[in-house]
């Protein structure tokens, strides 16, 4: 799907926040930068120091939202001090770059240490979109969508996808949740009011149950009909 016509439904504030390295104060490094055992244990199996560094930021990030994020060296230079000094105690580092390889695997051990799993297509996006069809027929407002997506995520303790990710699987929910109304509402409609709707739309000639007169087909406007061949007859009702 291009991305142009990606659903919108965060704004960009709020895509920075959720998918940016947080912000944080003295208060905030302490808390989520310091280590218990098990993450003390686990950085001592890393022979890089610099992994080792970066293991101790990115996990304090994931604790503080569930995204795998991997920010650039600009971004974290304050709190990469913070780790270096106070927590691991040694020198500072220089500017440098990590291979995927690299922080595949430094994830891999965050993930296991935090009991989570990383977000695989192919196993989380049927149960996820199950999810948010039944939440659709309560509210099928993207947002709330959205909401209860990461709602769902957290409590299944997997890893937050990318946002193009997300929209593209509220989107097909959405599109599915139309379908199943649409399906629902011709069931439901009578054959008498399936004729008389067709002959509605098409501009045929209706007749005045009450006064019995036959009415111009000019009198329902054709942004009307357009409505009515939109809202009932095409699978996609519009949102």
């Amino acid at each position: 799907m291009a991305t142009e016509k990606r659903i919108k439904i965060l704004s960009e504030a709020e895509i920075d926040e959720l998918y940016s390295a947080p912000v944080f104060n003295e208060s905030d490094q302490r808390f989520f930068f310091t280590l218990n055992d098990a993450e003390s244990d686990a950085c001592r199996r890393i022979r890089s120091r610099q992994h080792t560094c970066v293991f101790v930021l990115l996990l304090g990030y994931f604790k503080s939202k569930p995204v795998p994020i991997v920010p650039k060296y600009g971004q974290i230079k304050s709190d990469l001090k913070f780790v270096t000094s106070t927590i691991l105690q040694g020198q500072g580092l220089r500017p440098f770059n990590l291979s995927q390889r690299d922080k595949d695997r430094l994830f891999t051990r965050i993930f296991s240490l935090l009991k989570h799993v990383q977000w695989k297509e192919q196993d989380h996006l049927p149960v996820l979109a199950d999810a948010l069809l039944e939440q659709a027929a309560s509210w099928a407002a993207p947002r709330a969508l959205f909401d209860a997506a990461i709602e769902y995520l957290a409590y299944q303790r997997i890893a937050i996808p990318a946002y193009s990710t997300l929209q593209n699987i509220i989107s097909q929910v959405l599109n599915q949740h139309q379908q199943a109304l649409h399906d629902q509402v011709k069931v439901a409609s009578s054959v008498g009011l399936t004729v008389m709707l067709d002959d509605l739309v098409s501009g045929a000639v209706l007749r005045c149950s009450s006064c019995g007169k036959v009415p111009a087909t000019s009198s329902v406007p054709n942004s009307r009909k357009s409505w009515l061949r939109t809202t009932l007859y095409s699978p996609g009702w519009p949102m």
